[in-house]
């Protein structure tokens, strides 16, 4: 199981740096978002901050550059790797801010009770585990965060997913 951080985007030469500490913060602000990804649009406009749907990250960091957003949420290794993809020359000009409390697992559901499912889920498991370990992820990690840029806590996370998400037939 690997797992992911959200994070607000902004783009630098349009903001002086924007604080996140609360919904004040970002209130007369246009906020852009991945349609589906926000569960209670509303929420953010009655507290004064506009919400602008897209349909790709491509999308959302082309409208931030162009200043018709302030500032987007994105998957944070989604917009680095989106960012470096778009804008090679200009990756320093966008902010990522992580937002407290975001890490969520990516994770697979595997019904245990379907014929061969135990079978397949600790395969699964093991062939994950291993390729979490090896050299060649840790060097795609690195080449993603940069040299010694790979968040410290990433095992401590992904075990603390594991336990949670754990079946009773682990046990």
């Amino acid at each position: 199981m690997e797992y992911c951080t959200s994070a607000f985007f902004y783009y630098k030469p349009h903001h002086d740096v924007i604080e996140f500490h609360s919904l004040k913060d970002l209130q007369g602000h246009t906020l852009g978002v991945l349609r589906g990804t926000l569960e209670d649009k509303d929420y953010f406009v009655r507290n004064g901050i506009n919400v602008e749907e897209n349909d790709s990250v491509e999308s959302l960091l082309k409208k931030l550059k162009r200043g018709r957003i302030d500032f987007c949420i994105l998957v944070d290794a989604a917009g680095q790797y989106t960012i470096k993809q778009l804008f090679p020359e200009e990756q320093d000009n966008f902010v990522q801010v992580a937002i407290p409390g975001s890490v969520r697992p990516i994770a697979i559901m595997i019904d245990v009770d379907a014929p061969e499912g135990r079978a397949v889920a600790l395969r699964y498991r093991q062939v994950l585990d291993k390729t979490l370990r090896s050299q060649k992820y840790h060097d795609i990690l690195e080449n993603f965060y940069g040299k010694n840029n790979i968040p410290s806590d990433r095992f401590e996370q992904m075990k603390r997913f594991k336990q949670y998400y754990a079946n009773t037939w682990d046990n």
